[in-house]
């Protein structure tokens, strides 16, 4: 879907949150099988939306690639290490690694949702300031107008 508006990049947003929360709801009555195809298909997803993302910010402002760029890069740093993490974690197969494998999982995966919470709040804020720069040059405008 082709998003349009700043408000529709929102709704868009929140469609793939609620898709994000029933996905992992019906991940709980899966397979293991299926679990695993299910996390490999949403890693590849998850690269190759970072890459578009990554390819995006190429054409925006300097300051702005420069900021997202080191941002882009600490997180795939985190994301290689905590995949690095991950495949040690799986060599060990004992209850106790597994629980403890599950217990760092679900840490980075709040985390994982705090940082999307902080970008939500982030792009309403910049969607709102950009809102209030039309406004006012609206207003400017409209003065020199008269």
């Amino acid at each position: 879907m082709a998003v349009s508006s700043v408000p529709e990049y929102l709704a868009d947003l929140a469609r793939r949150a609620q898709q994000a929360v029933e996905a992992v709801e019906a991940a709980r009555a899966e397979t293991r099988e299926a679990l695993v195809s299910r996390v490999e298909r949403t890693r590849t997803d998850a690269e190759r939306m970072a890459d578009a993302l990554h390819a995006g910010a190429i054409a925006a402002e300097r300051e702005a690639v420069s900021r997202w760029s080191r941002i882009q890069a600490d997180w795939k740093d985190h994301v290689l290490s905590m995949r690095s993490h991950i495949r040690d974690r799986r060599a060990a197969r004992d209850a106790q690694s597994l629980a403890e494998r599950a217990e760092y999982a679900e840490t980075y995966a709040r985390s994982a949702v705090d940082l999307a919470a902080a970008a939500v709040r982030h792009a309403e804020y910049a969607v709102l300031d950009a809102a209030l720069a039309r406004a006012d040059l609206a207003l400017e405008r409209a003065a020199a107008t008269h």
